[in-house]
């Protein structure tokens, strides 16, 4: 497994988690509109997020040259892509302020942004371990898995 495939699948993942909670928490607070939020949000997301593909790939990259073991590393790349999904939102939020979407909305967003990216990271794990062994050694000439 190569970096950018591992980085594309954890992207692809946190933007279908982020679309089904998104959905689930609309579907319970507007009624029937939570599923086609939800649509809009996996389209919207993978178009709109496509930019922060090279730095999710750069934390992978680095997250690699750790002289951790793989858990440890794992956890480096989901705190990584946590502070990139809150810069995320907070431009969203900032554009779409001009206007004038429901600011419970952009809460919500933010909120579901953030799990979906943890759990997208915790799923990723197997995968995290095979790219650690197939990657070559790290400047303390070991692979931790």
């Amino acid at each position: 497994m190569k970096p950018i495939s591992f980085a594309i699948g954890l992207w692809v993942k946190t933007v279908l988690f982020n679309a089904f909670f998104f959905g689930v928490v609309l579907a319970f607070k507007a009624g029937g509109w939570g599923l086609i939020a939800a649509m809009v949000c996996v389209f919207f997301g993978l178009i709109g997020s496509l930019p922060l593909l090279p730095f999710i790939l750069i934390l992978v990259k680095l997250s690699l040259r750790l002289p951790y073991a793989a858990h440890a590393r794992l956890a480096w790349v989901g705190f990584g892509l946590c502070i990139q999904v809150f810069v995320f939102c907070i431009a969203f939020a900032i554009i779409t302020q001009l206007v004038q979407a429901p600011e419970d909305t952009i809460d919500i967003l933010l909120t579901t942004a953030i799990c979906a990216a943890l759990l997208a990271t915790i799923a990723s794990y197997s995968s995290f371990s095979k790219l650690i062994i197939n990657s070559p050694p790290n400047q303390s000439g070991e692979n931790a898995v």
